[in-house]
């Protein structure tokens, strides 16, 4: 059984366990609603329009967490960090060097 059906199951009655509000779907995904809402905006997470509810599908959920998966380096290289330093320019000299 995949883990948002399984997680619904337990916290909501049978017969609408597959439908689901934004702040439901936050509280599962741990994100916020913000981040629910723009997600679903920019398309990358399915969800039903009723009238003028916005519903999502537990089906639909694991979908959209399969789809955010990273997959481990297949080498195990590590990455290069980038300084969040910035890097001194040789062409500009301190203000203290500089003559007039």
């Amino acid at each position: 059984m995949p883990y948002i059906q399984s997680i619904i199951k337990s916290k909501v009655p049978l017969p609408v366990q597959s439908l689901l509000t934004e702040p439901e779907v936050a509280d599962i995904l741990k994100m916020s609603v913000r981040s629910v809402r723009n997600a679903r905006m920019s398309g990358s997470l399915p969800h039903l329009r009723i009238g003028r509810l916005i519903r999502y599908r537990a089906d639909d959920l694991d979908a959209f967490l399969g789809a955010a998966s990273v997959a481990p380096d297949v080498l195990g290289a590590k990455r290069k960090r980038h300084s969040s330093r910035a890097r001194p320019n040789p062409k500009i000299r301190p203000f203290s060097e500089q003559t007039r």
